[in-house]
């Protein structure tokens, strides 16, 4: 027999919804290294960091848009979860092969990854979070994700920090 705090019984019968996490990435934006996205059909996109740089390392290998690249990052670990789906069932487009697939993948090594199934009214999409508990997501995080996927490659004709750069030469003609 334990006493406990009267309070105690009131806890016990919350709602599981009040008590799981809301973050959809646990992650902080500064801890990640790596990002891949894929859409169904699609190849991977698949990023890495490596010395504060970003790089597109599949399909093809070239610079990323440091900025575009911090935005979605930033989108994502601040995405919170609107509401946990007991009974889901299926044809929401979580299934293997089908959504829109993000992985995060932090400097430990750790690997989290969503599906982004199909809208489910005007404002939420389907989702399965990296525990594969199945949520509701704003849909603005997967329009976010999907129109800055198009834009990830660095387009300067020089994709070089300026405060990196040490000398600068100019010439006319063939050297």
């Amino acid at each position: 027999l334990f006493t406990v705090p009267s309070g105690m019984a009131d806890e016990l019968t919350r709602p599981l919804g009040e008590v799981r996490r809301r973050r959809l990435f646990t992650f902080n934006p500064s801890d990640v290294v790596g990002l891949g996205l894929k859409d169904a059909g699609e190849p991977l996109t698949r990023l890495a960091k490596a010395v504060g740089r970003w790089r597109i390392v599949d399909p093809v290998d070239a610079p990323a848009d440091r900025q575009m690249v911090e935005d979605i990052i930033g989108v994502l670990c601040s995405a919170q979860v609107v509401d946990y789906v007991a009974d889901a069932g299926s044809g929401h487009g979580l299934g293997d092969g089908e959504g829109f697939s993000i992985a995060l993948r932090d400097s430990f090594g750790a690997v989290e990854k969503v599906v982004f199934g199909v809208l489910d009214g005007t404002n939420s999409v389907w989702a399965m979070t990296p525990e594969g508990a199945v949520v509701h997501v704003g849909k603005d995080i997967l329009e976010q994700c999907r129109i800055r996927q198009k834009t990830l490659e660095d387009t300067r004709i020089f994709p070089v920090d300026a405060s990196l750069v040490t000398s600068i030469s100019v010439s006319e003609g063939f050297p």
